[in-house]
Formats: C-alpha cells, sequence, structure tokens
C-alpha cells in the first residue's frame, strides 16, 4: 500500500510541475504578445503624427498660395492634398486583416 501511495504522490508531483511549466510557458507568451502589442500602438502613433504634420504643412501651403494669389499653385497643391489622403485611406484599408485584394 506504502508503494501505491508514493507512486500516486510521485504522479500528483509530476502534474504539477507541469502545470507550473505550461503556466509559466502562457504567462511569458502573454507578456510577450502584450510587448509587441505596446510597440505596434507606439508605432502606429508615430506614424499617424507624421502624416498630421505632413498633411498639415501641404494645408498650409494650400492656403498661403491661396491668400497670395497664386491660384493654380493652390489648385495643384490641394489636389495633391486629396490624392494623397485618398491613396492613404486605401493603403490603410487594404492593411487591415481580412481585406480583399
Amino acid at each position: 500500500m506504502a508503494d501505491f501511495k508514493d507512486k500516486a504522490k510521485d504522479a500528483i508531483d509530476n502534474a504539477a510541475d507541469k502545470a507550473k511549466d505550461v503556466t509559466g510557458k502562457a504567462v511569458d507568451k502573454s507578456k510577450e504578445v502584450a510587448r509587441d502589442a505596446g510597440e505596434k500602438i507606439k508605432e502606429t502613433g508615430r506614424d499617424i503624427a507624421v502624416a498630421a504634420a505632413l498633411y498639415a504643412g501641404l494645408a498650409v501651403l494650400v492656403l498661403l498660395w491661396a491668400w497670395r494669389g497664386e491660384w493654380f499653385d493652390a489648385y495643384d497643391a490641394l489636389l495633391w492634398l486629396v490624392a494623397f489622403a485618398a491613396i492613404e485611406m486605401d493603403v490603410a484599408a487594404a492593411a487591415r486583416p481580412g481585406a480583399p485584394g
């Protein structure tokens, strides 16, 4: 009977050790996923800030040229601004998971 109790105790100890290993690996993986998600958010925020600055700069040029009476340059810059925005929205939509194409 003592032999059976020792085997049962060993089996329980092995199961507990395996559970600790699995739990530790799951915690490590979740930390890794959270860290990667945080880095993606930082990159996305930085990309949005750069794009906003570029669009704002071009919009300022449109207004400046229109104010100075250089209508052709203002019109040309406005067309570029609209084209860049349309391209950016299409690229962003295509980058989403499950997007067609």
